[in-house]
């Protein structure tokens, strides 16, 4: 889930974004303190969020409020009072986000998660092997018709749930055969 409660100050050419009001981000601070990434942007932005390298508590902050710490200096406009997003749930392996119901713009974490993926070279689609150097092939429920072979070696990420319905077997073979029999 997301944090998104409240309001922030963030100012153009600072990495401090500072929350404008009485919020608790010990969340963000739990998984920055655990490894796991937590990312910032404002609502209604179209920019991937940034990632958030430290979360300071308003007992050792300089301004009494709790306060981010962005990789990068923010480049837009400064801006008080705004709504936000803290994005703090990931996958443990390739941090990819894990999107809940209610969560907001979506779009610029699936882009991100996107980004990932590729650099891993992983393709979309049935065939084994996939689309780059990695030997790794993502499977969403659509994309496995039938009979599809996963060379030794390589590896296979089912992408979402999917529903068996009746009438219909999966079966998980040894010898990376991964059959759907209608």
């Amino acid at each position: 889930m997301q944090i998104q409660q409240g309001t922030c100050t963030v100012t153009n050419e600072d990495t401090t974004v500072i929350a404008a009001e009485a919020v608790d981000w010990t969340d963000a601070q739990t998984a920055i303190l655990a490894g796991t990434p937590v990312f910032f942007s404002l609502i209604g932005s179209v920019e991937i969020p940034r990632q958030v390298t430290n979360v300071t508590p308003p007992n050792l902050s300089g301004s009494g409020f709790w306060e981010l710490t962005l990789a990068s200096a923010w480049d837009e406009d400064s801006q008080v009072d705004v709504p936000y997003i803290i994005h703090k749930d990931f996958t443990e392996r390739l941090k990819l986000p894990i999107l809940s119901p209610g969560d907001m713009q979506t779009a610029q974490m699936w882009a991100r998660a996107m980004m990932i993926l590729d650099q891993f070279g992983l393709s979309f689609g049935g065939g084994g092997g996939g689309g780059g150097g990695s030997g790794s092939t993502l499977f969403t429920p659509r994309s496995v018709l039938s009979n599809t072979i996963i060379p030794a070696g390589a590896s296979a990420i089912v992408l979402e749930y999917f529903f068996v319905p009746p009438g219909v077997t999966f079966r998980l073979e040894a010898g990376a055969l991964m059959r759907i029999i209608i």
